[in-house]
Formats: structure tokens, sequence, C-alpha cells
């Protein structure tokens, strides 16, 4: 186990829900190992009831590679829900990862989950997770020697506390939010560097030199409370919120938010307790970062949500949910109404699995396809596929593109999707969502007036279990004798 120096401070990892860390860093640099201990105890012990019940997943070491809690790559397995054991909160579910942890077990359970650190490599480990990563991969640079220190001194920003450095043995990008204070917010170290030093000379994710900065969430002492959305797409719009508390003091809410593919775009606003402020935005945001901050105590509260996330027990929410009947199916896997699809793109080959799907929905109870799901349910998107194949000049116009391949599957379908009597009568509706971030196509098939129907090959197709099979003469029989019946007498 490492010996801690005394200027070194610690991070008290958490999870809320199966996607999503968070974590408290709870002592200052000046406090020694032990120090910190205590106040990790004394601190979650005065905020049981607004943290819950809290496991410590992890205790990171300021300085090491993962630093940010609150962003980091997804630590191990997903955690399962574990029934009456989880606690609602606000900021969602409370997931126990292996057992209640009172304030009086911390200590030992701290210890068992302390960064260990040999020659080489460094091995950050802890309720089996564990990141490997090689000693002589680590290359720091000051800001004073590599970057623009008068303009980053500009931002308010102290050049001191930030380094880049060089971590080739991890493909990732932390990215995590840089708040303080008074200071200009940014969404990540990617967006500091290029406002501080210029997009030319930072390579983003591509750029050897990765950024590390802790998130802190200190004890609770007041909430962002109101939270709302007033606008609609394609006009303007303004997020109106505020702070719900009883401490007399000033805070300040640092916003950030993002208008489609565009950058980052950031406000900040001194408010008082129970007295709500107004944010115009410049448009309307696919993704919004709003943090409740105070002079002594770094971040309070915050509030993160992308427009189409399923937000997870989130009682807070600015956009509009998914749908319940598609988050559904998005989230049950397919079956005999639900068919998923990856982007296809126009005159492929495989616009025949489409359309044998619509046909085997028509001759049943109907179904929804979704285009832009991988077969085990990831979110793709169309986004990607539709640039491709229509090769927009410009700045795509996403909305259009999809519209434009909307009309290509009706015209596809009224073509090749025929009843008995040759008339085009089976009713698709098509519509578009925005599910985790990614725009998904949304083909619904409504149950046939005409049935049976089939593709312009004659072939009739009928749904068994989450696949399309061509129907035998038993199975047309049995599901449609009446037909079967009049095709004898003619």
């Amino acid at each position: 186990m490492a010996c801690v120096s005394g200027l070194m401070s610690w991070t008290v990892a958490y999870q809320v829900n199966p996607y999503e860390e968070k974590g408290i860093m709870l002592s200052p640099r000046s406090l020694k190992f032990s120090e910190a201990i205590e106040k990790m105890k004394k601190v979650l012990k005065l905020n049981q009831d607004f943290y819950g019940k809290v496991v410590i997943k992890s205790i990171l070491e300021k300085g090491c590679a993962y630093e940010n809690i609150l962003t980091v790559a997804k630590l191990g397995e997903k955690a399962p829900l574990l029934g009456d054991d989880s606690e609602h909160r606000d900021y969602g579910e409370v997931i126990l990862v292996k057992k209640c942890c009172e304030p009086e077990e911390l200590l030992e359970s701290i210890k068992a989950r302390t960064i260990e650190i040999g020659q080489t490599p460094i091995k950050i480990a802890g309720n089996g997770i564990g990141y490997r990563l090689t000693g002589s991969s680590f290359k720091a640079y000051r800001l004073s020697d590599d970057l623009d220190a008068e303009r980053s001194h500009s931002a308010c920003w102290p050049v001191h506390e930030f380094t880049l450095t060089c971590e080739k043995s991890c493909a990732g990008f932390s990215h995590a939010p840089l708040i303080a204070y008074g200071c200009q917010p940014f969404a990540d170290i990617e967006h500091a560097i290029e406002d501080w030093v210029g997009i030319e000379d930072f390579l983003g994710q591509q750029d050897a030199r990765l950024g590390k900065v802790t998130v802190v969430v200190p004890s609770y002492m007041a909430r962002i409370h109101p939270l709302e959305l007033v606008g609609k797409e394609g006009t303007q719009c303004k997020i109106v919120t505020g702070v719900e508390g009883t401490l007399q003091t000033t805070f300040e809410i640092q916003l950030l938010y993002k208008l489609g593919d565009k950058k980052w775009e950031s406000e900040q606003r001194e408010c008082k307790p129970n007295e709500p402020i107004h944010f115009d935005l410049r448009g309307f945001p696919e993704e919004v970062q709003i943090y409740l901050l105070s002079a002594n105590d770094g971040i309070v509260d915050y509030h993160v949500e992308r427009k189409g996330s399923l937000n997870h027990g989130l009682k807070r929410r600015l956009f509009k949910d998914v749908p319940p009947e598609i988050r559904r199916d998005l989230t049950g896997g397919e079956n005999e109404r639900v068919e998923y699809k990856p982007f296809i793109k126009r005159d492929d080959n495989k616009e025949t699995e489409i359309i044998e799907t619509v046909v085997a929905f028509a001759n049943a109870d109907g179904g929804r396809i979704y285009i832009g799901i991988g077969d085990h349910g990831e979110p793709e998107g169309v986004t990607k596929g539709l640039v491709k194949d229509y090769r927009p000049r410009g700045k795509p116009d996403v909305k259009g593109l999809v519209s434009k391949y909307c009309d290509h599957l009706k015209r596809l379908i009224e073509k090749q999707v025929l009843d008995r009597n040759e008339a085009r009568t089976v009713k698709v509706r098509f519509d578009s969502v925005e599910y985790r971030g990614k725009t998904i196509v949304v083909v619904e098939v409504k149950k046939g007036e005409n049935p049976p129907y089939y593709c312009g090959g004659y072939d009739i197709f009928i749904r068994r279990g989450a696949t399309n099979k061509r129907a035998s003469p038993e199975e047309l029989q049995k599901l449609f004798p009446e037909w079967i019946a009049r095709q004898i007498r003619s």
C-alpha cells in the first residue's frame, strides 16, 4: 500500500446509477491520509440524508491518473440495482455496489481500496476495478513553459493549478468540467485549451497531452431549484433556475450549453437563495451543464443533462423525456413488435430487410422499426450515415437529412409492399427521436386492414419472435383461412 505524503488530497467515489460516477473531494491538500479519513467520516455522517447510503468504490490520490470521478470512464462492471436497498434522491438512485457502508466502517473500506504504487506499473485498485499505467508514460508540461500563461491567467485560472500530461498508454480523454468560483467555466480540458491556446495548437482527442482536473462536490448547503427549460426547437429559449436553501450567503450559478454541433457556450451569474434567475440562450440546446458554487466550498450542486437522455431515476429534468412506449422498446430488446436496424444507406441490398419487416408487422399486430440501433440495443444513430450517403455541402442539416431519408423509405415501401389486390394500403408513420445523444429513425407500422401483405416478389413474411420468416402453406392456412379459401375458389 502506498505511503501517503502530507501534500495529497483524496476523493471518495460513489455511484448513483449504473451509468454515472460521482465523487466528493473531502480534504484540502494539506491533510494527511488519517486526517482525510476522519473528515470523510464526518462529512458523510452529517450529510447522510442528502447522500443516502454510500459505498466507497475507490480512493484516488491527487496527481495520479484518473482524478475525476464525476466523468471518469466506467469502472469495472456496471452495478445492478439491488431492489429495496436503493434510495431515491434528486441525483438519481444510490446504487449499493457491495454493501451499505456506515461512517464507522469507512476506515477499513478505504484502506482496502487505496491506490497501490509499486515501481512500475501503477495500479489503481478496488472493488474489482483495475487500470494499469506504465510509469514511464508520464511527462508533465508546465503551463508557463508550454502554454500561453498570460491568456490562462486572464481567464482567472491560476497557472500552477493545471498541467498537461502525456499518458500514451491511455486511450481515453478525461471529459472533466473545469469549475471554480468566480472563474469562467469550461466543459472539459479540451474546451479550456482551445480558449487559452487556440485550436491550431491542440489536437483534441488525438493529442498525446491529456488534461487532468478534479471536480469537487462538497457537503450539501443548497440545491439548484427551480429548473426549467422554456422554449422549443427552432426558436430562442431560456433556462429558469435558482438556489433553494436556508443559508443566507451568495452563490454563483455557472451554465454551460451546446447548440447542436457548435462549440460550448457559457454564462455565470451571482444569486441568493430563493431568488430565481433567467439565462437567455442563443438557441435550443443539445446539452446543458449547470453548476452551483459558493466561494468557500466549491461546487455545492450540479445538473448535467443531454437532449434525448433517459435520465435514469432523475427527478429534475430540462428536456422532455423519450416517450414511454419508445423507451420500453429501446430498453427491452427485439421481439415480435420491435426490430433494431443499424443505418442502411439508400439502394443498399439490406433495404429488403426493412421491407420484409414492414410486411411481417402488417401481417400481424403491427410494430416499430428503429433505424440507428445495433442488434444488441446500443444506440449508433443515423447522422454519420446520412452525411456519408447524401454528402451535403457545408454544415449538414441533420433534420433535413432525416426528412429526406424518411421520404425515401416511404417511397420504397409504397413501391414494394402490396396487399392481395395490389393496393398500397399498409399504414406506416415515420418519426425520429433523440436517444442517449443519438438520432434514431422510427418506422411505425400499423396492423394491416387487408392482409396478407407481400413483397414485390410475392413473398409473404410473418413475425416469429424477433425474426421475420416466409410463411409456409400451413401457416398461411392457419393465419389467413378466408384468403386461402378465396384463392382456392379462384
